[in-house]
């Protein structure tokens, strides 16, 4: 490799101290990068996270919380990545194309496995934190759970979903508008 060419990928780490002596917990996000023209990227710091309070002080509650909040930093880091290298990187891995029937409760199928994987790729619209449905671990079932996700994900793109078609709240239903902008964030 010569000294202007990067990887086609690279990854970011990142831990946090939970107290004396420090506990390092590894994260490690792989994006994959084309670069068109020759760039020069300088080793950044490790991230450094502090919990409010020791990890075995926390309740069960408070490290799925926690969790939750270490995921939406990934996220957070995946974006300013694409960011800086002027690209999209949505890591999400489907065997289908595009979103093209409506979904909803109790339907099941590769759409709706690949629903769950966009909707776990950002840690606000997650569909568990963990076990069945959980990053990693979609299912096929569009229950109880993934329709709550699908209503938090119509919520935070209320601009794009419930406001061209009039509606003012989450409906958990996938139709038209929902499926725009899964096919927009899978980028079709």
């Amino acid at each position: 490799m010569n000294n202007w060419e990067s990887p086609r990928s690279f990854k970011v780490k990142a831990s946090f101290v939970v107290e004396q002596p420090v506990v390092e917990v590894p994260v490690v996000v792989e994006v994959p990068v084309v670069v068109e023209t020759p760039i020069v990227v300088e080793e950044a710091p490790a991230i450094v996270l502090a919990p409010a309070k020791p990890m075995s002080e926390m309740t069960t509650a408070e490290l799925q919380a926690e969790i939750t909040r270490l995921l939406g930093l990934i996220t957070q880091i995946k974006a300013m990545m694409a960011e800086i290298f002027g690209t999209t990187t949505t890591g999400i891995s489907c065997t289908i194309t595009s979103f093209s029937r409506n979904l909803s409760l109790g339907m099941s199928g590769d759409d709706v496995k690949c629903l769950q994987k966009v909707l776990n790729s950002s840690a606000d619209t997650a569909v568990a934190v963990t076990g069945s449905g959980s990053l990693g671990k979609e299912t096929n079932t569009f229950g109880p759970a993934t329709k709550a996700a699908v209503i938090k994900f119509q919520t935070k793109y209320v601009g794009d979903i419930l406001t061209p078609a009039g509606l003012v709240a989450g409906n958990g239903f996938i139709g038209s508008s929902t499926r725009t902008k899964l096919n927009s964030l899978l980028g079709k």
